[in-house]
């Protein structure tokens, strides 16, 4: 498969996130990261994918795989709130809170802004 394959069979599998084939979604993306074990993005979509198939434990490891993919760079934001919300799911209120502070500090180093008062994550719900 070459790299122009690879990016039709990724976008496909975003089309089938964003229309709600989230199973399909899945299938997809592990097979294409049986081709693609290091592929950082694959992970990310994988983990996200997991998220909205409330597989929360399979999401948290893909998501940690990810994070530590060296190949990760500016994504690794986006994968703290996917940790955060899979937490949450999971029960683990206080983590998940703690996960989301995570995400807001890195969203506020990587949009370049101050710190605002009250950006802590101590009575979010996601309901």
């Amino acid at each position: 498969m070459d790299e122009q394959e690879k990016e039709f069979l990724s976008l496909l599998g975003y089309f089938y996130l964003r229309n709600h084939k989230i199973d399909k979604a899945g299938i997809l993306f592990r097979a294409l990261l049986e081709l693609y074990p290091n592929d950082a993005y694959l992970q990310r979509a994988l983990a996200y994918t997991y998220l909205q198939q409330g597989k929360f434990e399979q999401c948290l490891l893909m998501a940690d795989r990810f994070l530590d993919n060296p190949g990760s760079g500016s994504g690794k934001t986006e994968a703290f709130f996917i940790k955060s919300k899979a937490l949450w799911g999971l029960g683990r209120e206080d983590s998940a809170r703690a996960m989301l502070n995570r995400y807001i500090e890195e969203r506020q180093i990587t949009d370049g802004v101050e710190p605002e008062p009250n950006t802590q994550a101590e009575e979010v719900s996601y309901e």
